[in-house]
């Protein structure tokens, strides 16, 4: 995703040695997707399905494994048994009554399934969808804690400026305040005047401390997206960056991950499906087996194999292959409304976005123009001030429209970088 606005260096942070600190906008993206604990849940989900895809996979390898077993027994049969297994038989045994026998038995076997309707190459497909639709998944919260960084940084940068113009209206209070005294010691104003340039001065210095709480917090959000400690405090540049730079087209549409993940889902589905079907189709499989019996007793061992295929033919299992086939054919259709949900879904978004950028644009035309013609009415009503010739409760209203169209542009280039991010994000614009 292009990002704007990352030329100019941002802030130093007062933070510990041990955190990394950003210093323009692509770091604390990279910061963030390296930290954010939703990025690193999303790819240990990632990691989650590649485990289960291997696991699937295992279904066309061979089951091989060893087992040992050590008996001490006088029943009949199976000390008969024994006996035989270790070659040891000979005519003076009495059959029903051999004696004591002990046994240690060692047997390794192999397995393999040769043919199950498909049920396995079905899981596997599955599967791989699982994990595609998972990383896709995973890029879109990615992606979505870039927009979020990407958003606080701006907002970060708005309050900053809120609280410029805030300084800016108890340094005018202020002035306003000097010349107001000077009139009432000359004998110009009356007293009142003076009192309400103090009302106002207190009034603006009460804003700038709200204003600058928000500078803190939305400094706070930031880290808290980073996934970095809290900060003790932060240092901004001067001003905005130039509105000029600011885009005036649209980016190129991409394909969104939430999209993607959607159709895997469906996929994944569908494969499920056939896996289920599978079901009312037989199994056949291969076995082998090599055994060795020592007996301590009769001091004689010997080995024996055996080897075969099985046949296993379903012929009713109370109707639940049925019903786990009705199940998986409506998730199936589920997935596909899914999939339908998250195309109108995004197509809003990008609308929407579209919307915004534009009214965004829009509006900082205009915002520029009143601060404009605020700047003007306040210096002209500051001079008529000096000289008497309005009262302090029009300087006041003209001041505080001043700061107000101040903080309204502010807000219109922080919205229209805002828009631009989402309007990327909405395109499915990568980074």
């Amino acid at each position: 995703m292009k990002r704007l606005i990352t030329t100019f260096s941002i802030f130093a942070i007062s933070v510990p040695a041990s955190a990394a600190v950003p210093v323009d906008l692509p770091q604390a993206i990279e910061m963030a997707l390296a930290n954010n604990p939703d990025v690193r849940i999303a790819a240990e989900q990632v990691a989650v399905s590649e485990a289960l895809l291997e696991q699937s996979k295992a279904a066309f390898r061979p089951q091989i494994g060893v087992q040992s077993s050590y008996t001490r027994t006088n029943m009949p049969m199976q000390a008969f048994g024994a006996i035989l297994n270790q070659s040891a038989f000979h005519p003076e045994i009495d059959f029903n009554s051999p004696g004591e026998v002990d046994n240690l038995n060692v047997t390794g076997s192999v397995r393999y399934r040769l043919y199950n309707g498909g049920q396995s190459k079905a899981g596997v497909e599955a599967s791989k969808e699982v994990r595609d639709a998972t990383g896709y998944q995973a890029e879109a919260v990615r992606r979505q804690i870039a927009f979020a960084v990407e958003r606080a940084w701006h907002q970060i940068m708005q309050a900053r400026e809120m609280a410029a113009s805030q300084a800016s209206a108890v340094a005018a209070m202020e002035g306003n305040l000097r010349v107001a005294e000077l009139q009432y010691d000359a004998g110009k104003f009356l007293k009142t005047e003076v009192l309400n340039l103090e009302v106002q001065l207190a009034r603006a210095m009460e804003n700038k401390l709200q204003a600058d709480s928000q500078v803190q917090l939305a400094c706070e959000a930031l880290f808290n997206l980073l996934g970095a400690p809290g900060v003790e405090q932060c240092q901004w540049p001067e001003q905005l960056p130039d509105p000029a730079i600011l885009p005036d087209a649209e980016p190129a549409s991409g394909e969104r991950p939430e999209i993607l993940a959607a159709k895997s889902a469906l996929a994944a589905a569908e494969h499920n499906l056939n896996r289920v079907k599978g079901g009312h189709l037989p199994t056949v499989d291969a076995f082998a087996s090599l055994q060795y019996d020592q007996g301590f007793e009769m001091d004689a061992g010997g080995d024996s194999w055996m080897a075969g295929v099985v046949l296993n033919l379903p012929i009713y299992d109370a109707g639940v292959t049925r019903s786990r086939v009705k199940e998986a054919e409506a998730h199936v259709r589920a997935a596909r409304e899914r999939l339908r949900k998250a195309e109108l879904g995004i197509g809003l978004e990008v609308r929407s976005a579209r919307i915004a950028w534009r009214n965004a644009r829009e509006t900082l035309v205009v915002t520029d123009k009143i601060v404009e013609q605020a700047e003007e009415s306040a210096n002209l009503s500051r001079q008529r001030f000096e000289t008497g010739v309005i009262l302090s409760s029009e300087l006041i209203d003209v001041e505080n429209r001043l700061t107000e169209a101040r903080m309204r542009r502010a807000l219109a280039i922080t919205q229209m970088q805002i828009a631009w991010a989402d309007l990327k994000r909405a395109l499915g614009t990568s980074r």
